[in-house]
């Protein structure tokens, strides 16, 4: 292990996948893009074939509010241990020189809070991601780096919720990061 290194977390402008990062508004989706970029130079990596990026996806939790959204408190709707396996598309996938990354774009699809006076959305979604190789003289796949731990945070508005909801701004927790969120309690803030 360790002959692959986690070389960075991008998550505005773009990246060498060439995928616009950040917020990413396309009908109904509120989804945040991100690239993970990991060093796979050198000769340990030669010994290696058939690199692969692998993710999991871990807890996960989703809370609204139905009424004013500055004043009524958070309701769970759902908290998972994630879904398990997780890996990239094939098409999101770059490898450049030396730099092995992938690009994803977690959020929520909002026609289900849609029609039902709920007027805020809160959606913790935490990943980890690596790179497996086979190995040359032994033919095993085998982990090449240590895990990346990530998050994507949708923290998303309606002001027009007592109308039907279909128009969601995001709010100032809205973000993605490295490291995992919490997601036991109830999300910060009002």
């Amino acid at each position: 292990m360790a002959s692959v290194v986690f070389r960075q977390f991008l998550n505005v402008g773009t990246g060498i996948s060439q995928r616009r990062l950040g917020p990413i508004d396309i009908t109904f989706y509120r989804l945040n893009g991100v690239e993970l970029q990991f060093d796979v130079g050198g000769p340990a990596v030669a010994a290696d074939r058939n690199l692969a990026l692998r993710q999991w996806s871990g807890p996960e939790g989703v809370w609204t509010k139905t009424g004013a959204p500055l004043n009524v408190p958070w309701t769970l709707v759902r908290r998972s241990q994630g879904s398990g396996a997780d890996d990239p598309m094939p098409e999101s996938v770059v490898r450049q020189n030396d730099i092995f990354a992938m690009w994803d774009s977690p959020g929520p699809q909002m026609t289900g809070y849609v029609g039902r006076g709920i007027s805020r959305v809160y959606v913790v979604q935490n990943f980890t991601t690596w790179v497996e190789g086979q190995s040359i003289r032994t033919g095993q796949v085998e982990r090449l780096s240590a895990v990346a731990a990530w998050h994507g945070v949708c923290d998303l508005v309606s002001m027009d919720w007592a109308e039907g909801g279909t128009s969601w701004s995001r709010m100032p927790q809205n973000r993605t990061g490295t490291g995992w969120v919490d997601t036991s309690g109830s999300p910060p803030g009002f």
